[in-house]
């Protein structure tokens, strides 16, 4: 899937423990990339990351986060 040209963005939204390994993989792979949260299980493996998206400019990388607990989203389920 990497290797094909069409694809241009994933999504990563496997066990934590992979997410580095899985969004590094597509850092290479040149694809945007948008990661679940956490990021990653160290914080050594995620400045490992950051660094190697830092050499390729071009790419969108985000982490993504749910906002269930969100006290605005909360409050605009009170007025539903």
């Amino acid at each position: 899937m990497l290797a094909d040209p069409k694809v241009e963005a994933v999504i990563i939204g496997i066990a934590d423990q992979f997410h580095v390994s899985a969004a590094a993989r597509a850092i290479e792979a040149g694809k945007h990339v948008l990661v679940e949260k956490p990021l990653g299980v160290s914080v050594e493996e995620c400045v490992d990351l950051l660094k190697m998206k830092q050499a390729v400019p071009n790419l969108i990388f985000r982490v993504g986060s749910m906002k269930r607990f969100d006290p605005g989203v909360a409050f605009a389920r009170q007025l539903h």
